[in-house]
């Protein structure tokens, strides 16, 4: 204000806000010069006010500035043992709210649309070896936020608004460096929740102290088989274990669980041991949960096999009785201690694209590791029984699926003791005949993590016929199907697709020629009967090519997706399409917008079809031989194979 410039600070009160608001005359005043800052994170706005007259006005200009308690990060975090640092301008902050499904109440948040001009970071530094392990969430493309060690990014989900656990392992020695962080001009926000940081050679399981003893809140080792001992910390009994300890482990198959029960918290949590893409198993030592934790499809709950005693063997088993809610799972008894499981085995020749697949027959070995033990297989997918077949070598002809157990003799009797093995082996030799075409000129093999085979399916008629696809698939696993055929002519190339998640993005369809050069097509597709079955259509020239399917899972998705093929047909014949208005003075017919009666097109192809009415007439419906055809003037109908048939179909 004119006339108030100066250095005199006589009469001038200092207020402020902690907001970050500029301050106002009911905004609080400093006392004896300080500022005392309660709630781990403010930004200070501090303001000059001197008195004129009856009011008092700001009489300079409005500092600002962000202080954070570190503290109150380490309490976000859950980890006393670190210390963090944050931007100061753009900073991550606590968030304490509750929040269903966050892994725990407190975790540090960053808004880096607070500006659009600075990045957002959080770091901190470990000395090594050792593994680290936390949470995130990123309401962003993972590729607009990272997570560094030593300036290497180490993030690969894209999986935007949701929680994934991750596991470093960090093996050099000496200090490094972590830094979470948003970039400049980034509209959005992340969260981090339970960082936690695991020397070499300490225990990998972290403990929380309850009432009754402790409950295992989190695993940060990267073993592939676990056992979780009876007692932590002190010999104290573990009385509870957390589901989301193991959540989003990569490496783990297998978990065992105390000899005693144990309750489990977050058993029905999809961030939890739902989200191991590599568990096979879960071994309950002791009496089973009341509640199972979520699992993937794949995995399999064992459980004492004693539990079963006294049961007929027309009642179901005691894990049927007790879990009849968890039809979605499976359970096996078990005699412990768990013996190794059988090892499927077959010559190491070279089949072109997988060692699965196989034409003619196939010789395969199926052995167990352990001394004391037998083995008992299955060849059509079910589980092996102490009376199931044991004759090793086997040779297989047709595809096959192997289900193999290791048993011990205990008082007599033949007692399953290890998990089960499975391999699935493809004739590709009868993917011909399941997918309608002849022996000559057709080629098949399958290539990936899992090959894929003839089986039966329900199509869209409701009906199950043979068809060839894929098992269902884990995270990160591909799953090829190559067909090689030959086009005499130009023609059309059809064939019918199953997709488990209705038109999975996750697969694809190529053609290659036969210089191996991508062919471009346009390819019409139309769902059928509103199923999961697609028929796509395309038109190629003549020549030789090679059709590619493949499915292949993205890290982030547990579901098990597959997908199929059937009814594939190349090099369509040429005939006859005939439409006729009913009396010829009546109209006039259209096949794809083209006037006339009688066309030519290639079988399996769509066409539209369409009848103008002429004057003083009026469109009634079509007439499709016997049937009482269809009221729409303008429709689709596809031409049929008029061999052998006694009527023409067109």
């Amino acid at each position: 204000l004119a006339g108030m410039e100066g250095t005199d600070t006589n009469g001038v009160t200092l207020r402020y806000t902690l907001d970050g608001f500029a301050p106002a005359l009911d905004s609080p005043a400093v006392e004896n010069g300080t500022i005392t800052l309660n709630d781990g994170y403010a930004t200070v706005s501090l303001a000059p006010f001197r008195a004129l007259g009856d009011e008092e006005l700001p009489c300079g200009p409005t500092v600002m500035r962000r202080y954070i308690d570190t503290s109150a990060i380490n309490a976000a975090l859950d980890n006393d043992d670190l210390d963090f640092s944050t931007d100061v301008i753009v900073p991550w902050t606590p968030d304490n709210s509750f929040e269903y499904g966050s892994p725990s109440d407190g975790r540090m948040e960053s808004f880096s649309k607070h500006t659009n001009s600075r990045e957002s970071w959080l770091q901190t530094s470990v000395t090594g070896p050792g593994m680290l392990s936390f949470w995130w969430r990123a309401s962003l493309v993972v590729s607009d936020f990272t997570f560094a060690v030593d300036g290497v990014n180490q993030l690969t989900y894209d999986d935007r608004g949701f929680w994934h656990k991750e596991y470093v392992s960090i093996e050099g020695e000496g200090q490094h460096s972590l830094r979470w962080a948003i970039p400049a001009s980034t509209y959005y926000s992340c969260d981090l929740d339970l960082v936690i940081w695991t020397p070499a050679g300490e225990s990998c399981f972290v403990y929380e102290q309850i009432e009754d003893g402790l409950k295992l809140v989190a695993y940060t080792g990267n073993d592939a088989h676990v056992t979780i001992p009876d007692a932590g910390d002190g010999g104290q009994t573990i009385v509870e274990i957390d589901a989301l300890a193991f959540g989003w482990h990569p490496s783990l198959q297998s978990i065992s669980f105390p000899t005693q029960s144990v309750k489990i918290s977050n058993y029905d949590s999809t961030y939890g041991l739902k989200k191991c893409r590599n568990l096979e198993s879960i071994f309950f030592r002791g009496a089973p949960p009341e509640s199972p934790p979520r699992l993937p499809c794949w995995t399999t709950i064992y459980y004492p096999y004693d539990y079963d005693a006294g049961l007929d063997e027309d009642e179901p088993t005691w894990a049927k009785i007790t879990y009849s809610y968890r039809y979605d799972m499976v359970f096996l008894p078990i005699a412990f201690p768990v013996a190794e499981a059988p090892i499927i085995s077959y010559p190491d020749t070279t089949r072109g694209t997988s060692s699965t697949s196989f034409t003619g027959s196939l010789e395969i070995s199926i052995d167990a590791p352990d001394e004391d033990t037998v083995v008992r297989y299955t060849t059509d997918g079910s589980y092996p029984g102490a009376d199931s077949l044991s004759e090793s070598p086997l040779t297989i002809t047709n595809t096959t699926v192997i289900t193999a157990r290791a048993f011990r003799n205990i008082n007599g009797d033949y007692v399953p003791c290890s998990a089960i093995t499975r391999r699935s082996f493809a004739n590709t030799d009868e993917f011909n005949e399941a997918v309608g075409l002849g022996a000559e000129g057709f080629s098949f093999t399958t290539s990936g993590d899992q090959p894929w085979i003839n089986k039966m399916m329900p199509h869209s008629t409701g009906e199950e016929s043979p068809a060839v696809g894929t098992e269902r698939l884990r995270p990160g696993q591909t799953s090829s199907l190559f067909l090689v055929f030959t086009m005499e002519e130009e023609g059309l190339v059809s064939f019918e697709q199953y997709y488990s998640e209705y038109s999975s993005s996750s697969a694809s369809f190529v053609i290659y020629d036969a210089d191996n050069v991508a062919v471009r097509f346009t390819k019409t597709s139309t769902r059928l009967n509103y199923s999961n079955w697609y028929k796509h259509t395309l038109n190629l020239p003549a020549g030789i090519y090679t059709a590619v399917w493949t499915l292949t899972v993205p890290d982030t998705i547990f579901y098990g997706p597959t997908i199929a093929i059937d009814n594939f047909r190349a090099g369509s014949l040429r005939c006859t399409l005939t439409l006729l208005c009913e009396p010829e003075e009546g109209g006039t017919t259209y096949a794809n917008n083209v006037q006339g009666s009688d066309f030519e097109f290639m079988v399996d192809q769509d066409v539209t079809i369409k009848a103008v009415e002429n004057d003083d007439y009026l469109f009634t419906h079509w007439n499709d031989g016997d049937d009482d055809g269809d009221d729409d003037v303008e429709r689709t109908i596809t031409v049929l194979d008029p061999t052998d048939q006694p009527t023409d179909p067109n």
